[in-house]
């Protein structure tokens, strides 16, 4: 159809299409807007991807290729029934469709703009801002509100307003002032933070005569730019005199609208060769190509990878460049920005490269960095072009090089952090994961390592799964004379690594000290000083006391780190932020380490004590009594104190790793280190951490003899506790005595009593005299009793009872009873709310015992409740245990079944059998009982599964006689008598349980 045809697509205002004057029905929104998203871009084709995004939107129906399909028929329908040929008009193409031979509203508007552009080209000032008002007259209202907001016609809204900063450009250069005064204000209540609007604004005050009232609107203008975006106005704006001389102003608008003739269309590829080794990111790589996809279907993005020197930035981003390359078909741009160089390359510099890489000829680049600026942006405006930036200094370096219009996209790679940008899509990058480390290193060695993967995955433990250490250990690998247990021993030794993980031009080393040289010096004392402590995921208040500085005042240190890709911060809501440091730059950092830096380390050390200390005390159990922290030593500060004290067990599980290297790590400083040993005891042992306190234990008995006479007393304490643990009775019994003597010899009879309650453990291990027990504890007993009131001492009287309870209970349940209601008594007394709990779980028992199963799960369900409050899992599950049996024996079967399967899912991921044993069993008799025989013999053949595997004869005897009723029930006879068999060989002969089940078979 000719351009003269009587038919007119508008789309600058309501879409409508006109034939001789009448306007067609398009039929509803998605017909409307399928033919505006098709407009926008006349003769060429829109993918139905495409398409779908644009009249759908991010989220698009699962239906939405079949109403896309129903639309484009109804538009044909609609253009058949005006008389056009409608399959010419909407044609299918190429995977897309194409609406060609439409007049449009939109394309005349183009063409007065590029009319304009010529006149202003040549000058003419007067025939330009003519022809720009004629395009802009066209404009019947905000373009396509069918699909107002999406980036597209945010672009084609943009169009309009670069017309009109045109024209108001002409009408200053033609000398006339006032157009701009009158169209200028309702621009910028739009757009009211518009930096060249503000700025003809500015300038048109100044032309017009009134100085005073420019300089005002200048204020006024920056002022408002810097409270918005907490940036300062660009340079133009900003270094605009409204009360100087206006010449250079003007030549600077002559620039904008006019610059040097537009380039001829070249299409680079820059791109990097495309990297054979890559492995991994998949998660990385997916959210750039959809950032990339969503740039190219007409949003524009900025999209920005940062990380740590060495961990893969730029291939990471040149890998997703070449995979999305092919949506940007007017070419790629790269730079290497030199960000880690000591002299970055100016951007301006870098667009005059781009220009030239866009065809524009060297004399025709300009020589001012603004006018590049603004040649480099009108080029790319009718571009679709990928641009990758590569070590980036920072986000000001990087955004001279961004275009102002969508189509086009900027990959950004930087050390530093480039949040100021706002990218759409923001990758921070951590080194790579086991797995795809030794894959990477498989690969580089080109099979060189004789796929020996143990030696590999310590090769990439030892490189920390940073990407240029493994290419660097890969390249000697490779070249075969390195045998991996040489290269391994150089790794191992923390003073050779970094020398070792250099090779030719790539140095790990160098890539950590780029940032470690632009820090401010406090920012590099705490990294120092945060490098010596033993662990690399640490509390920010533990950081802040290595520097001897206040939390708050540490927090932007740490910020600056951070924002040197140095550690990585993590906020977790409730609790304090961690401090995660690359294993890396640990080591760089500990080999700048001064001595003063050293000194730092014992107040570190001192922090982690005090705040043990009170998370000790605030575990509301007093089952151990932390050493006292020394004299002179450095407090914490009061609001670590408050988060440790509000759940200390939780402080306690994100801390005992960091303790127990703490320890290990304190060799310099004896008087700190056993104190640290002793002081989370309470935790460890609750939490049933025996192999950490054997490894603290074996750290700080390393350190013997101590000055300090308390430090040898309570390092046999907790090797007693330990031997006692692991049931190691002759061991146990050997070391008790002189450790209880240890604690009166220094005057320490509460610790003294404590060591007797371990040594009535040791005594019944493996069914000892009890008389020898009970005689250790009666003589806790009495030193307690010698002692001055006290929490410590109450808590500890406490423990007494119930360990003499239990032994007790076996022969006189009424005096139990009595001995368990004095411990309660006495718990309470000392705010111990653990022990409480315990002997109340133990009354339960000796109440289960005595048939008195409501009593039982009454108090069982008080000690429950502080099991859940005090975080105490195992103890939390014992409980479950019981009461789920006692609801059994009182014939509840529904909710003993209920409370069975609340703890069973958890169970099964514990190291506890017994316990999953246990409730096993009562789950099974319950189903048994409840006549559910099917459903008991599975859950009982787990059971019986483990047990044998576990060989605990005793339960699987308990499980195999449900088990053999249950099959009894189900009327497997054959089954049942080989389960009897099983019976009789794990009971003995007596058992009257074998007659049961004989006799039940038989009558079966």
């Amino acid at each position: 159809m000719p351009a003269n045809a009587p038919a007119r697509l508008r789309v600058l205002g309501p879409v409508e299409l006109l034939v001789d004057g009448r306007d067609v029905d398009l039929g509803g929104l998605r017909s409307r807007a399928l033919v505006t998203a098709l407009a926008l871009t006349p003769g060429d084709v829109a993918s139905t991807d495409r398409l779908i995004d644009l009249v759908w939107g991010a989220e698009p129906p699962k239906t939405a290729a079949n109403q896309l399909q129903i639309a484009v028929h109804r538009v044909r329908t609609a253009l058949t029934e005006a008389g056009l040929d409608a399959h010419a008009t909407l044609r299918r193409e190429g995977g897309g469709y194409v609406l060609d031979g439409l007049a449009a509203d939109l394309t005349d508007f183009r063409a007065g703009v590029a009319t304009g552009e010529t006149a202003a080209h040549a000058g003419d000032w007067n025939a330009a801002r003519a022809a720009f008002q004629t395009a802009l007259a066209l404009w019947r209202g905000p373009a396509c509100p069918d699909l107002a907001g999406t980036a597209v016609v945010n672009g084609i809204e943009e169009e309009r307003l670069s017309a009109l900063e045109q024209r108001m450009v002409a009408d200053l250069l033609a000398g006339d002032p006032a157009p701009v005064l009158t169209d200028a204000p309702g621009l910028l209540t739009e757009r009211p933070l518009r930096e060249r609007v503000l700025h003809l604004l500015v300038l048109a005050h100044a032309l017009s005569g009134d100085r005073a009232r420019a300089r005002k609107e200048h204020e006024r203008a920056c002022a408002a730019i810097v409270e918005a975006l907490g940036i300062d106005p660009g340079p133009e704006l900003r270094d605009l005199d409204p009360e100087g001389e206006l010449a250079p102003a003007l030549d600077r608008l002559h620039t904008w609208i006019a610059g040097p003739p537009p380039a001829p269309a070249v299409r680079p590829r820059e791109l990097p060769a495309h990297i054979r080794d890559f492995v991994g990111r998949p998660g990385e790589l997916a959210a750039l190509a959809d950032g990339l996809k969503d740039a190219a279907d007409g949003a524009g993005a900025v999209l920005t990878v940062v990380g740590l020197g060495g961990v893969g930035k730029t291939a990471l981003a040149v890998h997703a460049a070449h995979a999305a390359s092919w949506r940007f078909p007017d070419g790629c741009l790269f730079a290497d920005l030199r960000g880690a160089e000591p002299e970055p390359r100016d951007p301006h510099a870098v667009l005059a490269v781009f220009l030239r890489s866009l065809g524009v000829p060297d004399d025709a680049v300009p020589t001012d960095g603004t006018a590049r600026i603004t040649l480099y942006r009108r080029l790319l405006s009718e571009r679709r072009v990928l641009i990758v930036c590569d070590n980036a200094f920072d986000a000001e370096q990087v955004r001279p090089l961004l275009p102002d219009t969508a189509g086009s996209a900027v990959v950004v790679t930087a050390r530093a952090d480039l949040s100021r940008l706002d990218p759409a899509v923001a990758v921070r990058l951590d080194a790579l994961t086991e797995d795809d480390s030794v894959e990477l290193l498989t690969r580089l060695s080109r099979g060189s390592s004789g796929h020996d993967r143990e030696r590999l995955h310590r090769l990439a433990a030892l490189a920390g799964g940073l990407p240029l250490a493994l290419r660097i250990v890969g390249a000697r690998i490779a070249r075969r004379g390195f045998h991996l247990d040489r290269i391994i021993a150089r790794l191992t030794d923390e003073q050779r690594r970094l020398d070792a993980l250099s090779d030719g031009d790539l140095r790990v080393r160098s890539c950590v000290d780029v940032g470690y040289r632009r820090l401010s010096e406090p920012a590099a004392a705490m990294l120092r000083a945060v490098a010596l402590l033993p662990a690399t995921d640490i509390g920010l208040w533990l950081a802040a006391a290595a520097v001897n500085t206040p939390s708050a005042e540490a927090a932007p240190l740490a910020a600056e780190l951070a924002e040197a890709q140095l550690i990585r911060l993590t906020e977790n809501p409730g609790s304090e932020t961690r401090v995660t440091l690359h294993d890396l730059v640990r080591v760089f950092a500990r080999g700048e380490a001064t001595d003063p830096d050293h000194a730092g380390l014992a107040q570190g050390f001192e922090a982690l004590l005090g705040l043990t200390h009170t998370a000790s005390e605030a575990l509301r159990t007093r089952i151990h009594v932390p050493p006292i922290p020394p004299r002179g030593f450095t407090a914490p500060e009061p609001a670590a104190l408050d988060t440790v004290r509000s759940a200390p067990r939780a402080w306690f599980a994100r801390e005992h790793e960091v303790l127990s290297a703490a320890v290990t790590a304190a060799t310099a400083y004896p008087d700190l280190a056993w104190r640290l040993a002793l002081a989370p005891v309470t935790f460890l042992e609750q939490g049933f951490h025996i192999d950490t306190m054997r490894r603290i234990h074996g750290a700080v008995a390393a350190m013997r003899p101590f000055a300090d006479p308390h430090a040898e007393a309570g390092l046999d304490y907790l090797e007693l506790k330990i031997l006692t643990a692991e049931s190691r009775r002759a061991e146990a019994l050997r070391l008790a005595r002189p450790a209880r003597r240890a604690f009166l010899d220094v005057g320490d009879p509460l610790r003294a009593a404590a060591v007797a309650v371990e040594l009535a453990k040791a005594v019944r291990l493996g069914g000892g005299n009890e008389r020898i027990a009970i005689a250790a504890l009666r003589w806790a007993l009495a030193r307690l009793d010698e002692l001055p009131p006290d929490p410590s001492v109450h808590a500890q009287r406490g423990w007494t009872l119930l360990s003499l309870t239990a032994i007790v209970v076996e022969k006189d349940q009424d005096e139990a009873h009595d001995l368990y209601e004095r411990a309660i008594a006495e718990f309470e007394l000392g705010d111990d709310t653990a022990g409480a709990a315990r002997a109340r779980g133990a009354l339960g028992v000796v109440y289960q015992r005595s048939g008195d199963h409501r009593r039982a799960i009454a108090i069982l369900e008080r000690a429950l409740s502080a099991y859940i409050a005090l975080g105490l899992s195992v103890d939390r599950l014992y409980c479950q245990v019981f009461i789920a049996s006692n609801l059994l024996l009182l014939g509840d079967h529904a909710e003993a079944v209920r409370r069975c399967d609340e703890a069973i899912e958890e169970l099964r991921a514990t190291p506890y059998p017994a316990l999953f044993l246990g409730i096993v069993h009562v789950k099974g008799s319950a189903l048994h009982a409840s006549g559910d025989f099917a459903a008991s013999r599975d859950v009982l053949r787990e059971g019986l599964d483990l047990a044998q595997e576990l060989g605990a004869g005793y339960v699987q005897a308990k499980l195999q006689y449900v088990l053999v009723k249950c099959l009894v029930g189900l009327g497997v006879t054959d089954e049942a008598a080989a389960a009897v068999e099983r019976l009789i060989e794990l009971l003995p002969p007596d058992d009257p349980r074998i007659a049961e089940t004989r006799a039940l078979l038989t009558a079966s």
